[in-house]
């Protein structure tokens, strides 16, 4: 695996998530690393030099068009953006021949449509995609089960604050993950409310979606 200290990165978005991981980059010692956000980008990135604890190659860039007319090689390119743009974005950079490994944040797609979108990109080997599901890794969870225990069903309640629109696809994975099967049945029969989203234009769920883990 290649060292942090030699890494160069493009991280794309740098909403809340966004800087969370352009702040853990550059404090674990990314050697480059490149930030693209139309959206008041110089105010961004004062705010995120003042929560950095080292000093790192940082290059700065308003639109992903500037960013490619100088570099197509990175070794992980990051997109942070919300789902409604995602999509038209990786396609961009991989349009533009850009190498390495992706890193998706979610929720990934606003839509069935643009999941097997994904889903096509994926098919094609076109490119080396993930989605950050980091749960995981945390040892809380992979300590959790018993050697003689075993998860046979799963229940996850969303409230005001953490929708399920949002979220429970990290309960997805963490429980597939944890059992080594898949969800085979979902049932979103005790969902009762839709909310706004704290991000403008997107809407949450809230209620009880139930899963089901088969072989």
């Amino acid at each position: 695996m290649l060292e942090k200290s030699k890494m160069k990165i493009l991280l794309i978005g740098l909403g809340r998530i966004g800087f969370r991981h352009a702040q853990s980059l550059v404090n674990e010692g990314a050697a480059e690393l490149h930030l693209v956000d139309p959206v008041n980008i110089d105010s961004k990135i004062d705010i995120l030099l003042n929560h950095i604890e080292v000093k790192a190659n940082v290059h700065i860039y308003s639109d992903l068009t500037e960013f490619l007319k100088k570099e197509l090689t990175v070794d992980i390119a990051i997109i942070a953006t919300t789902s409604e743009t995602r999509f038209e974005l990786l396609s961009q950079c991989l349009d533009a021949g850009i190498s390495g490994k992706y890193l998706l944040e979610k929720l990934l797609a606003p839509d069935l449509r643009y999941l097997e979108k994904y889903k096509a990109i994926k098919d094609s080997e076109a490119a080396d995609i993930y989605v950050n599901c980091p749960q995981r890794t945390y040892p809380f969870y992979r300590n959790l089960l018993a050697k003689n225990e075993e998860i046979i069903s799963a229940r996850y309640a969303g409230f005001k604050y953490i929708g399920l629109g949002s979220n429970v696809i990290h309960y997805v994975d963490l429980i597939e993950s944890m059992t080594g099967k898949k969800i085979i049945t979902g049932s979103g029969a005790k969902l009762h409310s839709i909310i706004g989203s704290k991000r403008p234009e997107y809407m949450e769920y809230l209620g009880e979606i139930e899963l089901t883990i088969g072989e």
